[in-house]
Parts: structure tokens; C-alpha cells; sequence
């Protein structure tokens, strides 16, 4: 096959790729979210069958944010800490009505064209314009400092219309050196959690041929650690098994169907992966705390990262004609040169 013949082809399938591009489906993205709403968290000791008051040492609440989108990581962290239950002593808001008890601020990925403002949960979700990444997180009631049931949010979400990469995450730790004091003079106590909980959980990707990924993840979990080191963790996944056993305590999960810890990812094209789930209760009892002190720690995580590589329609079309042009220049110097 001659050179001029090679370049006449490829320019033939450069051209050919191109209209291919032109011509796809109107929606072309990358797409990933996590988010979640848990609200009338409520947290009870029993001694037996009868409610046992805890006394409540030192707690911390931590919020961290942080979205990406090509360049540098843009961030947030807040945090308040406190002594006992109540409005006393603590930096955390212990007034409602003036605002949420913590409140990261939300951010965004430098060159989103879609801005989350703070304490706006919508989901923006999946267009063929825009690309963003955006996280933001909020405590608004706390049972230890407002007396009231407990309640948080936090989205993580991002799109990618245009070639690059983007993450978001949040990260909220009731690092609760909630101190719970079970001094109690032999036998146990038993601790309930209850709570409402949705998620919206999904990595999607339709796209151009190229390259692309789309996660999310999502992770809740509940653990006490006594002062000798005994550490024990709920981690629901929705199938109520749990590891939740270490002598003599015992985990049992009497509700929750929605997997509170779990990873969404799709590589395909067109691929979706959707674990999402409407609200729905979940109630878990760790049974057997020994006398002493324990710390309870709840922490919640949302995070998404996506990937997308494709060529340009425009790059592809100037390959064709630079392609042409340099196979017609081929053959005009070819033709001379036989003309000689």
C-alpha cells in the first residue's frame, strides 16, 4: 500500500470517527453521588428493662468537607467539643432556632458550573452541559447538647461533561468522647440506637468511547470502646448480619434495610450501579456492656470520584483534515516527480 493510499485512510476513518462522536446521544457524562439524611437518632442506656442515666463525660463533633474538580482540593472543617449533657459548657450552638449545632460550610471544585450553596441537599443529578463537584454537611439537633433527637446530613456529588477527573467527600465524627460513664455495681447494660435513615447512592456513566470511572461510597458506623480497650463496632449493611460480637456483648439489629456501608462503582459504558434507598428505620442493641467507662463514637462518610477521557470531536476532525492535507500534498509532489 502506498504512503499516499495510508493517509487517505486514515483520514477516511479519522473523518468517520468524528461524525461518530457528532452524532452520539445527547447525554454524554460521568456521573456519582452519595448522600445522607439521618434524622431522630436517639441513644438509650438500660439496666435490665428499665433506663439507666449514663453520666456524660467530654465530647467533640468533627466536619470536615473537601471537592475537587482538575485542581487544587478546596476544603472546610468545623468543629465544637463540650462537658456534660446540656447547654452548658459546650461551643456547639445549643439553640435550634438559631442555626444547626455544627455547620461545615459546603464547597466546590474550582471551574464547577454548578455551585452547591450551603445547606442546600437537592441533588443537581445529570445533564449534557455542566461539570461540578460539590460536598457540603451539617449536625442541625444534637440529643447531648439540645436534648433533643439527633439529626445530620451530607452530600457528596459529582459530573464530569468535560475530560478530567473530580472527587468530593464529607466526613462527619461525633467523635463523641461522649464519654459514657456505665458505673455501674456489677451485671450489664444494654444500649439501643435507633434512627431514620435514606441514602442516595449511584455511579453512572454515558459516554463517548474513551476512558472512565465513576464511584461512590458510603459509610456509617457506631463504636464503643471501654477503658481497658474492648472495642466493639456496628457496621450496617442492610442484611442485619453484623460483626458486632466480641465477649460478652452481643450486637442485635431488630431494623434497617439500607446499606449504610457500601460501594457503588461502574467502568462501563453505558454502566450504572444504584444502591440507593428511601427512608427507612434502623435499630441496633449492643447487649453485655460491662461496668465502667466507655467512649461511643458515630461516624458518617460520603465521598464520590469520577474519571472521564474521550477525544474531542473538534481534535479528531482537524486530525482528518490534517490528515487529507498531507495526503494531497503526497500525491501533487508524487505526480511531479513522475511527470519529470
Amino acid at each position: 500500500m502506498s504512503k499516499f493510499v495510508k493517509l487517505k485512510t486514515l483520514a477516511a476513518v479519522s473523518a468517520t470517527v468524528a461524525a461518530m462522536f457528532s452524532a452520539a446521544p445527547a447525554q454524554a457524562y460521568v456521573y456519582a453521588v452519595s448522600h445522607l439524611k439521618v434524622d431522630n437518632l436517639l441513644i438509650v442506656t438500660k439496666n435490665g428493662l428499665d433506663p439507666y442515666l449514663a453520666a456524660v463525660g467530654s465530647y467533640t463533633f468533627n466536619q470536615d468537607t473537601k471537592a475537587k474538580l482538575n485542581g487544587a482540593a478546596i476544603t472546610n472543617s468545623v468543629d465544637c467539643f463540650g462537658v456534660g449533657a446540656g447547654p452548658a459548657g459546650t461551643s456547639c450552638n445549643p439553640n435550634p432556632i438559631a442555626g444547626p449545632v455544627l455547620d461545615a460550610a459546603a464547597v466546590n471544585g474550582t471551574g464547577s458550573t454548578l455551585l452547591r450553596t450551603n445547606n442546600n441537599f437537592a441533588l443537581f443529578g445529570i445533564d449534557n452541559v455542566n461539570s461540578y463537584s460539590g460536598a457540603d454537611a451539617v449536625l442541625r439537633t444534637s440529643e447531648l447538647v439540645q436534648g433533643v433527637p439527633t439529626s445530620l446530613e451530607a452530600i457528596s456529588e459529582s459530573l464530569l461533561n468535560k475530560n478530567g477527573s473530580a472527587n468530593a467527600s464529607t466526613l462527619h465524627q461525633s467523635n463523641t468522647q461522649l464519654t459514657f460513664n456505665f458505673l455501674l455495681s456489677g451485671g450489664s447494660t444494654d444500649l439501643d440506637v435507633s434512627f431514620n435513615a435514606l441514602g442516595n447512592h449511584k455511579a453512572a456513566i454515558s459516554d463517548l468511547l474513551g476512558a472512565y470511572l465513576a464511584q461512590a461510597d458510603l459509610q456509617l458506623s457506631l463504636t464503643a470502646t471501654h477503658q481497658d480497650g474492648t472495642t466493639v463496632s456496628w457496621v450496617p449493611k442492610g442484611d442485619f448480619l453484623t460483626s458486632c460480637t466480641v465477649s460478652p456483648i452481643t450486637c442485635v439489629q431488630t431494623a434497617g434495610n439500607g446499606k449504610l456501608n457500601t460501594n457503588t462503582t461502574t467502568g462501563s459504558n453505558p454502566g450504572l450501579d444504584d444502591k440507593s434507598f428511601a427512608a427507612s428505620p434502623f435499630q441496633v442493641t449492643l447487649k453485655g456492656l460491662k461496668d465502667g467507662e466507655w467512649s461511643l463514637a458515630l461516624a458518617a462518610k460520603t465521598s464520590t470520584s469520577i474519571f472521564r477521557r474521550v477525544p474531542e470531536p473538534d481534535s479528531l476532525a482537524l486530525l482528518g483534515a490534517a490528515l487529507a492535507g498531507l495526503a494531497f500534498a503526497t500525491r501533487r509532489r508524487s505526480q511531479k516527480q513522475q511527470q519529470r
